[in-house]
């Protein structure tokens, strides 16, 4: 192994701590689920960085680092929902954006052989705040249970925002790089006529 795969090996070890928070979850060890999830949360954050700093930055690094991101927030939003922490409709609402994205990503990469879904700003701030109410929950779940429920609301509401701009936002550069694409072609075409 190279150091250049660290990161991909931080993101590999990031997909594997999915099952075993899974199972804290469901098993109703929530501090040991925090822990967990916490662990997984600075492999993220290292990953990143070493990719950055170092410029080991590649194509599959960027697909990994994505798809484990998702996989856990997706794992854990679920089991919050089957234990009764969060209601449906978040978690629907969650999963109906990350589709909608990929969706858009697929499309994007079908039609003009280029990626539309490079990160955005208010991307990272909605994945942000979806951390923030997973933490919160464990933390009442284990450390702290008299958080008032207001704030749980009022991060679910910021979710709510922050779910639809981030969509709104991808959408837009979809769009954009769609528009480009098109010009393109069709400055290639009036070059060969």
């Amino acid at each position: 192994m190279t150091r250049e795969q660290i990161p991909n090996l931080l993101s590999s070890l990031r997909i594997a701590l999915i099952i075993p928070v899974v199972w804290a979850l469901l098993a109703d060890y929530p501090l040991v689920a925090l822990i967990l999830f916490v662990i997984a949360g600075l492999t993220d954050s290292l990953d990143g960085w070493l990719a950055r700093r170092e410029q080991w930055e590649t194509p599959i690094g960027s697909v990994l680092d994505g798809a484990a991101d998702k996989l856990l927030l997706v794992s854990v939003y679920i089991c919050l929902w089957w234990l009764g922490s969060v209601p449906a409709w978040l978690v629907a609402m969650l999963f109906g954006r990350d589709l909608l994205i990929s969706l858009g990503y697929l499309l994007c990469r079908v039609q003009l052989g280029k990626s539309a879904a490079a990160p955005i700003p208010t991307g990272k701030i909605h994945t942000f705040f979806q951390i923030c109410l997973v933490v919160l929950i464990l933390v009442q779940s284990s450390l702290f249970p008299d958080i008032p429920p207001d704030i749980l609301t009022g991060l679910m509401l910021i979710l709510i925002i922050t779910a639809t701009v981030s969509l709104l936002g991808y959408a837009w550069q979809g769009y954009k790089n769609a528009r480009t694409a098109y010009y393109e072609k069709l400055h290639d075409a009036e070059k060969q006529a």
